[in-house]
């Protein structure tokens, strides 16, 4: 953060984003639903639903943090970054 004079300024939107673009997948299985959709299921039953080329994105680890399709994975807790902390703790519970 900087600061001018009693003014203080937010940092760039770059400085809260997670370091680099990578991340793990957590266990999860999937399954063709048609020819344009993929379902996926993690080991609580939670799912999310993509079209055959976000699949494709995810799996070959070309998804981007600012994508709708990223943050529903994570909060599926079917993808991990530099950013979660508590995604393997809640399946270790479940």
């Amino acid at each position: 953060m900087t600061t001018t004079g009693l003014a203080k300024k937010f940092s760039d939107l770059k400085d809260y984003r997670p370091q680099g673009d990578s991340y793990r997948f957590l266990p999860f299985r999937f399954g063709r639903l048609d020819q344009t959709r993929y379902l996926l299921t993690n080991e609580c039953g939670e799912y999310v639903v993509l079209p055959s080329v976000v699949f494709q994105a995810f799996v070959e680890g070309r998804l981007r943090p600012d994508e709708l399709a990223y943050r529903e994975l994570k909060s599926s807790h079917l993808l991990l970054d530099g950013d979660s902390s508590v995604a393997l703790d809640l399946l270790a519970l479940r």
